[in-house]
Formats: C-alpha cells, sequence, structure tokens
C-alpha cells in the first residue's frame, strides 16, 4: 500500500500539470481510499476533499460521485454518521440522470451501513433488500455485455473465414490464369518452332 501511495501521488502530480482534472479528482480519491486502508484518517480526508471538489468545479459526474461515495465511506468507517446523508443524497440526484447501476448499488449499502450505525434497522434493512435486485440487473446489463462481446467477434470470424475464402478462390483464378498464359506461351513458341522448321525445308 505504501508503494501505491507512492505511484499515485507521481501520477496525481503529472495528471495536475497536464490539466487532466478526471484524472486528479479520481487520482486524488484513490489516494484518499489507500491512506484510509491505512488508517491514516487524517492524510486521507484532506484527498477524498479535493477529489470532491475538483468534480464540483470541473462538472465531472463520475468522478463526483466517487468522491461522495469516498467520502460517505470514510465517515462511516469512523462511526460518523454526521454529514453522510447530504453526501448519498448529493450522489443518488447524480445517479438519477442516468443509467448508473453499480454506482445505485454502492449508494443503497451506504445507506444500509448508516441506517445501520443509527440504529434505524427498519430502513438499513429496506436498502439492504433492494441491493440483491440491483446485483441481478448489473449482472444482466455485463451478461448482455458479454454476449454482444460474444456476437461480435463470432461474426469477426465469420467475416474473417469469408475473407480467407474469397483469397483462396483469387489466388485459384489467379493461378489458372498463370497455367493458361504458360500453356499458350508454350503453344505459341511450338507454332514458331514448326513454323520455322517448315520454312527452312522449304527453302532447302
Amino acid at each position: 500500500l505504501d508503494s501505491t501511495v507512492v505511484y499515485l501521488e507521481e501520477a496525481y502530480e503529472i495528471s495536475k500539470e497536464a490539466g487532466l482534472w478526471e484524472q486528479v479528482s479520481l487520482r486524488a480519491a484513490n489516494i484518499g481510499f489507500v491512506y484510509q486502508k491505512l488508517e491514516k484518517w487524517e492524510d486521507a480526508l484532506p484527498y477524498f476533499e479535493e477529489a470532491l471538489s475538483i468534480a464540483r468545479e470541473y462538472l465531472l459526474p463520475s468522478e463526483r460521485i466517487t468522491a461522495l461515495h469516498f467520502l460517505a465511506g470514510y465517515y462511516l468507517g469512523q462511526d460518523q454518521t454526521n454529514g453522510v446523508e447530504p453526501l448519498l443524497s448529493e450522489a443518488l440526484e447524480i445517479i438519477e440522470t442516468g443509467k448508473r447501476t453499480e454506482s445505485l448499488l454502492q449508494n443503497h449499502d451506504l445507506y444500509h451501513g448508516l441506517n445501520t450505525l443509527r440504529g434505524d434497522y427498519r430502513n438499513g434493512l429496506k436498502y439492504y433488500k433492494k441491493m440483491p435486485h440491483l446485483k441481478d440487473s448489473l449482472k444482466s446489463v455485463k451478461v448482455a455485455t458479454q454476449v454482444a462481446d460474444l456476437e461480435s467477434k463470432f461474426l469477426a470470424a465469420e467475416k474473417e473465414k469469408e475473407n480467407l475464402a474469397l483469397r483462396k478462390e483469387a489466388e485459384l483464378a489467379t493461378l489458372k490464369i498463370n497455367q493458361r498464359n504458360i500453356v499458350i506461351g508454350l503453344l505459341g513458341g511450338l507454332f514458331l518452332l514448326v513454323s520455322l522448321v517448315i520454312f527452312l525445308l522449304g527453302r532447302q
């Protein structure tokens, strides 16, 4: 994890110099997450806050959701519930503007953790029950993607077979033409030779 931080911070600085703000936000969030894993809570928080600030400033919806979820997870990881709900509500507003099943699943998981930590087990259970459906939906999307990928590969393979067959046909046709030209050349040469012999015999 210590090595991970070093490489992430290097990538973070390069992205910052290049003005790649999507990458800066993601790198900052990831650095904060690694510090959280190392239980260096004070080092993690500034990176989470910077990731969210950049995502808000540059209107980056996906990165904003990531930063909001990481920040919410940070507080819940320290058994703090204050300020978590507004973060999840903000993330949910963005999630609902597009098809973000995986983000919605994570949002429900964090809501489940928040309510459980509060002792509100009824609401915690409500969010927990929503998660299997979302997981199934996410699996369906992944399965559909895999099927589409397989179909694409199958069509590409069939196209390659078709192209190979056409190339073989073209090569066979070229071979036949070459053979015909050789035969014509030989016959022409033989005709000239016979003509020359007849001519010479006639003169003699």
